[in-house]
């Protein structure tokens, strides 16, 4: 394929992220870098390594944030962060204020009406395509084919067929800080609750510990492993959702492939968009939505993407599904936070207002660290203050009472 033919000068190209990125269809893009002009490549969540540094020689790199391996571009310093929430992008890509002139996607084969699942990711991609001027689509007989949310012929420029399989998210067994945070976490989940987990090592701890529950839902921008486990052992049957009872409803799945083919025309899994999944988790009753900080300040700011003077994270879908879970009948937002990272020697709770804020304190429900959970929603400033110390390192406590850290 001749990408110069395709990619004008100053064109923005998405590649789908996550386990949807289309590899063969960005390796050959790469290869082709130096043929073409003033071109930006927007990516999410890496999985794959496949955008390097080096490329940044012919290819300017954008992202909403520095997930997975995209974070050694971030290392690298050749990407520019674009500071916006999962939700908020469809939104912005019909006002013509984010544009993303190519669309790159991996995707299944089509099913017999004609129609192509969306495969493992679908997040703001439907718009994406909606509103694209070209997409160019690597159809994999190795990716699985779910129910929900899909595109038709119609909406394909070109076609490029392969027999890639999705790369993989390797999930590492919870740590003791991780499985005391979720500790912590696990009371709020009550039976028949819609769960939203984000990513990492302390909402799978959590799907260990509430294994005993109920008729829970899933209603989450992820699937992950921990999560399937709920659907497959029982605990996770979505009885009582208030919308979609008995079905998941998800925006991607990242995991092994025992997890794909799980999910493949799994009549319980249902694909759906952040229209549905991270906006509409404000109708859904009873939703518990848990995602994880780098470091909360005592007002209940939350920082979500930098550690020190790095960017390793991203604003996401946090604010999003923190403000549905907070306002949400019944609902909960759960913020989770090692209070003590690394060595120990830093505290994850400041003193100093966060220079980078992901989610706002008027938004933040509950914080739990490895040391307890405090509730913020309705205290006043220095309640918040008395609050969130008494969650902190015990050995970060008295600087924080005086304000030094």
């Amino acid at each position: 394929m001749d990408f110069a033919a395709l990619v004008r000068p100053g064109d923005t190209v998405l590649f789908a992220e996550c386990a949807s990125e289309p590899r063969s269809l960005a390796e050959a893009f790469l290869a082709q870098r130096y043929a073409l002009t003033d071109v930006s490549v927007f990516v999410g969540m890496g999985l794959a390594g496949t955008f390097r540094a080096e490329h940044a020689d012919a290819i300017r790199f954008r992202s909403y944030g520095a997930l997975g391996t995209t974070r050694r571009l971030a290392d690298a310093a050749v990407l520019d962060i674009v500071p916006v929430s999962m939700g908020r992008i469809p939104r912005l890509l019909a006002a013509r204020r984010m544009v993303f002139d190519v669309v790159m996607i991996a995707l299944p084969p089509p099913r017999p009406d004609g129609r192509y699942s969306l495969g493992l990711t679908a997040l703001y991609l439907r718009d994406a395509i909606r509103h694209a001027r070209v997409v160019i689509a690597e159809v994999s007989s190795a990716l699985p084919t779910l129910h929900g949310i899909s595109v038709g012929p119609e909406d394909i420029d070109v076609i490029v067929p392969t027999d890639r399989a999705p790369p993989e998210l390797a999930v590492h067994p919870p740590d003791d800080v991780a499985r005391r945070i979720a500790g912590h976490i696990a009371p709020y989940v009550e039976d028949g609750a819609t769960l939203q987990l984000g990513v990492g090592s302390v909402p799978e701890a959590l799907t260990y510990l509430i294994g005993d529950r109920r008729d829970l839902g899933i209603h989450s921008g992820l699937l992950s492993k921990g999560l399937a486990g709920l659907i497959e052992r029982g605990a996770a049957t979505g009885a009582r959702k208030s919308r979609k009872p008995g079905i998941a409803t998800i925006g991607s799945v990242m995991g092994d492939a025992a997890l794909y083919r799980f999910v493949e025309r799994n009549a319980a899994i249902e694909l759906a968009g952040v229209d549905e999944t991270h906006l509409g988790a404000i109708e859904q009753d009873n939703m518990v939505a848990v995602n994880g900080a780098l470091s909360v300040d005592l007002q209940g700011q939350v920082n979500g993407e930098m550690a020190g003077s790095r960017f390793v994270g991203a604003i996401g879908g946090q604010p999003d599904f923190a403000r549905a879970a907070a306002q949400a009948p019944g609902g909960r937002s759960i913020i989770a936070l090692n209070a003590s990272p690394g060595d120990g020697s830093a505290s994850g709770i400041t003193a100093r207002p966060l220079a980078r804020v992901s989610t706002p304190r008027t938004d933040v429900d509950v914080v739990a660290t490895q040391f307890g959970a405090t509730e913020l929603q309705g205290c006043d400033e220095a309640e918040r203050r008395r609050r969130l110390i008494a969650i902190a390192d015990p050995r970060h406590r008295d600087a924080l009472e005086r304000g030094i850290i």
